[in-house]
């Protein structure tokens, strides 16, 4: 039979520190926020930068196309270039061999 400290979920330990000078009205706006989110300025300052650090990473990750890479694109999707004599053969082959 399991122990209960088994069973129990273990916290990360929060070892790394960040350190930021602000203003007094920065630190006023911010603690203003964080009493209206019900949570103390550290939980409201590390859950605020954590979310803004995963959406500026999955901003920069995404593909920004330009007019003209969209036009492209889009042209090739719609006349997309022939398929090359040999693979043409080998789907024709598989399609009659699966009956696709």
């Amino acid at each position: 039979m399991p122990t209960p400290q088994a069973e129990s979920h273990e916290i990360p330990l929060k070892r790394q520190r960040l350190v930021a000078r602000v203003t007094d009205e920065q630190k006023a706006l911010i603690q203003r926020a964080a009493d209206v989110q019900g949570k103390s300025l550290s939980d409201f300052v590390v859950s605020t930068l954590q979310d803004a650090a995963a959406r500026t990473i999955t901003n920069h990750e995404t593909v920004m196309l330009g007019v003209k890479a969209s036009e492209a694109f889009v042209e090739a999707m719609m006349k997309p270039a022939p398929l090359p004599a040999r693979l043409e053969a080998a789907l024709l082959r598989y399609r009659q061999t699966t009956g696709l």
